[in-house]
């Protein structure tokens, strides 16, 4: 009998113990992984801010600032996968939108070059739909941890 109560007690630590580590997600643990990388950080949202407006009327300027993301892409991709798990509830949804773009320019990388209205094409409505995104993502930083991304 002591042996089962014993168990269920470890069990239910355990349980606990996992749910309150469940994702390690903390605004401390998000500041901690933009720390590390804000320099490129800062170099992509100033290219990404340039069109906060919605004016994509000027196509070189657009394409001028996919390919110097595209530049930062794979240390961008490594920290937005990180941000996916650490980042909070009210950041989260933000951070998956901005990696899911950073997804598709990578996919659509060869396209850029080879056939950039075709890539822009196929990026712009989820480039579009993640400036709101990418402004929020800005500011919560901006607020949480203290670091300025333009």
């Amino acid at each position: 009998m002591k042996s089962m109560i014993a168990a269920a007690t470890i069990l239910a630590a355990a349980m606990l113990g996992g749910c309150s580590a469940d994702s390690g997600r903390s605004v401390d643990a998000y500041c901690g992984v933009l720390e590390d990388s804000t320099h490129s950080m800062k170099e992509t949202i100033g290219q990404w801010q340039q069109f906060s407006g919605g004016d994509f009327s000027d196509t070189e300027k657009l394409m001028s600032s996919l390919e110097a993301s595209l530049q930062n892409i794979s240390e961008l991709r490594a920290t937005f996968d990180r941000l996916e798990e650490v980042a909070p509830d009210d950041i989260h949804s933000d951070i998956t939108t901005i990696k899911n773009l950073m997804d598709t320019a990578a996919e659509n990388s060869d396209d850029l070059l080879d056939n950039p209205l075709g890539a822009a094409a196929t990026m712009g409505t989820q480039f579009m739909l993640a400036i709101p995104a990418m402004q929020r993502f800005e500011s919560y930083t901006r607020e949480n941890c203290d670091i300025s991304l333009v």
